[in-house]
């Protein structure tokens, strides 16, 4: 079967599925659209990242030895087109040590050659879960730092105003100040009890008004 170039990346059911054995590569194509699935294939290493330069998947299932190239270092190129892209690699050798270092270099899982379509629905459902998790947790991280950045550019801009209020307020309190002083010391020139009533009620508010921005101000 030729490869498929199916671009139905933006799916949560799309699967690329790698490898250079074309019967394997059918059954698992045949297995996994029987599951419910939208598998795209590629026959190596080198096609597979053609249709992932453009394109993303969630899960990326590739047999670990090919012509061109291991799975393992496919792995390598596929996290860095894609960190969040889950990669399973396929084994026909049953080597229980590479499919260890398999998972250790970065693998979710692996699975045996051959596997039962039971086998292979339930890695799949695991693996693209997985996806699902660590593409929710990425995105919770990005509304936390965009919640920050939020925070710190409405911080900035209240201390801008502070300081920019400052300047007169400083004004308002010396006058009053000045103008209390003066009216306690020339009761009767300056004016009447009112008048010193609201020059202290000035002075008393514009000290409230100074302690708020000290407290905007404060880191």
């Amino acid at each position: 079967m030729e490869e498929n170039q199916s671009r139905v990346h933006d799916s949560s059911r799309s699967i690329l599925v790698v490898d250079d054995d074309a019967e394997y590569r059918d059954y698992m194509e045949t297995a996994l659209k029987a599951l419910g699935y939208k598998p795209a294939t590629a026959s190596s290493a080198k096609a597979a990242l053609k249709i992932l330069e453009p394109a993303r998947y969630p899960l990326v299932i590739s047999d670990l030895l090919m012509p061109d190239s291991t799975g393992l270092e496919l792995l390598e190129k596929v996290r860095m087109i894609d960190p969040l892209t889950v990669v399973v690699i396929m084994t026909a050798f049953g080597s229980v040590e590479s499919a260890i270092d398999a998972v250790r270099r970065g693998a979710y899982d692996y699975l045996f050659k051959p596997s039962s379509v039971d086998v292979i629905g339930v890695a799949t459902s695991r693996a693209l879960e997985h996806h699902a998790l660590r593409s929710s947790l990425v995105n919770h991280a990005a509304h936390l730092d965009s919640i920050k950045l939020d925070y710190r550019q409405t911080v900035t801009a209240l201390q801008d105003v502070s300081h920019k209020l400052r300047s007169p307020l400083s004004v308002v309190c010396g006058h009053s100040s000045y103008l209390s002083d003066l009216y306690n010391g020339h009761p009767a020139e300056v004016g009447s009890e009112e008048l010193q009533m609201s020059l202290g009620s000035i002075h008393k508010n514009a000290a409230l008004m100074s302690s708020i921005l000290d407290e905007l101000d404060a880191p």
